[in-house]
């Protein structure tokens, strides 16, 4: 019939890992659920490096395709890190999406697909929903429709180039095979520059070689990467056929916004800055099932604390994101080689959990806080451009977990915004 719009009690933009796990678990409630995505669940050329462990304990141990062992970061100037036993695995990403997709269905969840999410109408007591096709109503909606999400944009305001890490790659079938499996390239800075490379090995065969940079990716800054990459690939000396590229932006800035009014975000919309969306993957749907169990418990009396819940437990590890994000987004390759070299002082468990962001409580923070002083004198922190002042994290840390000398933290970055004015730049 056509004017009615159709009612759900919760609508979810976006198919991907957040989105789909939402949405799987609102609906295992008895809520009515309806999941609305752009393309073709599971379609678009993609992959992930996430933690096996973690794959396993969520379901999806039977979506990992090559375990790797070593973890390598390089810089050409001699600085050389290897995170071994990483117990890290590359994910068949389309096999893990259709997955969850049967499971949504299963649970209840109504899928719709090539629909793309326009906007969302909040109203009293409920929001409306206009796609490409029809308009919806319902009680909450989530927003786990990815970096770009215009909603969140809207909040959060616009982002400067370099507030985005840019990624340009190629999946290749290689002429000649791969001697070990088990090893991969994370983080190389293989040449001077601003750019960055990684190597996964899916197989003997089969690779994902890429180079991502602290910038915007647009057509200006896309072909000085693939121009990158290709350098980067004849460095390798390896040769095959290209069938696939993958492309994008990961944003790098701050997007504090869990909610506005009936609207939550969750995923790549609201995530922390780092880790990047592949080793941040169990952290999203871990934080995608927050959500889903606060909708469920506060979906009659309408109180739905999930900033709250979220907040309490992500607030340092956020802060120590935006921190990192602040340096790795103005480093050189000088800081770069130190930074690789420097890693050893830091025990394998540490680079993991910062790595997968598992872990963003206090006491992690603190620790990653002394490592970065460790690591940096004030003025390479202030030659990077820190220009956040993260007192309000600080005093919070000091508050609520004495034992890590936030007296000296607290001085330590007092004496770092002495350094930025000193060098003429603002806080």
């Amino acid at each position: 019939m056509v004017g009615v719009i159709k009612q759900y009690d919760v609508i979810v933009a976006g198919g991907g890992p957040a989105g789909l796990t939402a949405a799987r678990e609102i609906s295992k409630t008895g809520l009515k659920t309806l999941l609305i995505e752009k393309g073709i669940i599971g379609s678009a050329p993609r992959s992930w490096i996430t933690w096996y462990d973690g794959l396993k304990k969520e379901g999806y141990a039977d979506t990992a395709v090559n375990r790797i062992d070593t973890l390598t970061f390089s810089s050409f100037l001699g600085g050389k890190y290897d995170l071994k036993k990483s117990d890290s695995v590359i994910v068949n990403t389309k096999k893990m999406l259709l997955k969850m997709k049967k499971e949504a269905l299963n649970s209840g969840v109504e899928v719709k697909e090539k629909e793309v999410y326009l906007s969302c109408r909040q109203k009293s007591g409920s929001v409306g929903i206009k796609t490409s096709k029809a308009s919806y109503s319902g009680r909450y909606c989530v927003d786990a429709t990815g970096w770009n999400s215009k909603k969140q944009r809207k909040l959060s305001g616009n982002m400067a180039r370099n507030d985005h890490m840019g990624c340009y790659a190629v999946e290749m079938k290689l002429k000649e095979s791969i001697k070990d499996t088990s090893k991969a390239l994370i983080f190389d800075a293989a040449f001077p520059g601003k750019d960055y490379f990684w190597f996964l090995p899916y197989n003997k065969h089969d690779v994902l070689i890429g180079c991502f940079s602290f910038e915007k990716l647009d057509n200006k800054s896309g072909k000085r990467m693939k121009d990158s990459l290709n350098k980067y690939i004849k460095f390798l000396g390896v040769s095959g056929k290209r069938t696939n590229i993958i492309s994008g932006n990961i944003p790098l800035m701050e997007r504090k916004h869990f909610s506005s009014e009936r609207i939550f975000f969750c995923g790549d919309s609201v995530s922390s800055p780092l880790p990047s969306s592949g080793f941040g993957l169990l952290r999203a749907m871990q934080e995608a099932k927050l959500l889903a169990k606060c909708i469920n418990e506060g979906f009659e009396t309408g109180k739905i604390e999930y900033e709250k819940h979220v907040i309490a437990v992500r607030y340092p590890g956020y802060e120590l994101h935006y921190l990192a994000a602040d340096i790795l987004k103005n480093m050189n390759d000088a800081i770069f080689n130190k930074t690789v070299s420097q890693m050893k002082i830091n025990s394998p468990m540490f680079i993991r959990s910062f790595l997968i962001g598992n872990d963003l409580s206090l006491k992690f923070a603190a620790r990653a806080l002394n490592a970065i002083f460790k690591t940096f004198t004030l003025q390479e922190i202030a030659s990077m451009a820190i220009k956040r002042d993260y007192k309000e994290f600080l005093l919070r840390a000091a508050r609520d977990y004495p034992k890590i000398e936030p007296k000296k933290i607290i001085s330590t970055f007092s004496k770092l915004f002495m350094e930025l004015n000193r060098t003429g730049l603002k806080e």
